[in-house]
């Protein structure tokens, strides 16, 4: 690639708002662009190096390491995870990486997670047994809309060992 490219390519990648990393087939850190230093609170060459695993809190570990070879696996994976700022504060994040951008080289895209209104622990929900819609003020919504809305929490579905066996 000619020099004038990768330049062009690189003040692209810096001036992204959102936090964005390059790294290794080990998840070794690569680059990094402004965003990203912004936000884990060091720069771009104490970042450089460093793996996924050094960027998550210890009791993270497997699932990290589960995700990466999940991404390496499928070419692209998307969802929540939470990193360790240089000065030891935890954030949640949203993340969207792609494998293999160059061969060896995969990128992750990440912003830190807004946080779920506050709601009072006291709160009485009420639920449809029939339907399962919740009430919200004067409406009554799908129960995963309800939990998106208030507490930022996205439901996937499934069907529980009791259900399968009555099937």
């Amino acid at each position: 690639m000619p020099e004038t490219e990768v330049k062009y390519l690189r003040a692209l990648f810096d001036s992204l708002e959102v936090a964005a990393v390059i790294l290794n087939d080990q998840s070794a850190n690569l680059a990094s662009n402004e965003a990203a230093c912004l936000l884990l609170g060091e720069s771009a060459d104490e970042l450089r190096g460093r793996t996924l695993a050094d960027t998550v809190p210890a009791e993270d570990l497997v699932l990290i390491a589960t995700q990466w070879q999940t991404l390496l696996r499928d070419g692209s994976l998307s969802g929540m995870a939470r990193i360790v700022r240089k000065d030891g504060e935890i954030l949640s994040i949203h993340y969207d990486a792609r494998a293999n951008i160059a061969p060896g080289i995969h990128c992750v895209l990440f912003s830190p997670e807004e946080p779920p209104e506050p709601h009072e622990a006291d709160e009485l929900l009420v639920m449809c047994a029939w339907t399962k819609r919740v009430k919200s003020g004067e409406q009554w919504l799908p129960v995963e809309e309800f939990l998106m809305e208030r507490l930022g929490v996205r439901i996937s579905h499934g069907i529980c060992p009791e259900a399968l066996r009555k099937l």
